[in-house]
């Protein structure tokens, strides 16, 4: 479906971020990171896609890129994963 989105307007932040989300639950983290960047191509603020994207990072212990992107999301979300990443 997400293809067939994409395929309709490619241009949407959105689509691709929400293609990152179904490729992070199906365990494909290379392909959830292309997509998560495809959403910041698209939108370099989208705060959903930086807060997905630092916890990919996270995953795989790259924990100051993480903190970079959680940092320049500024979102609820992200100040509370900043903070539990300071505990």
């Amino acid at each position: 479906l997400y293809a067939r989105a994409l395929a309709i307007d490619p241009k949407r932040a959105v689509v691709h971020h929400n293609l990152g989300v179904a490729y992070r639950r199906l365990g494909q983290p290379e392909r959830a990171e292309d997509a998560f960047g495809q959403a910041l191509a698209r939108d370099p603020g989208y705060a959903h896609s930086l807060e997905e994207l630092a916890l990919l990072y996270l995953e795989s212990g790259r924990r100051d890129a993480a903190r970079g992107l959680l940092q320049r999301a500024g979102s609820v979300r992200a100040t509370a994963i900043l903070a539990e990443l300071a505990e």
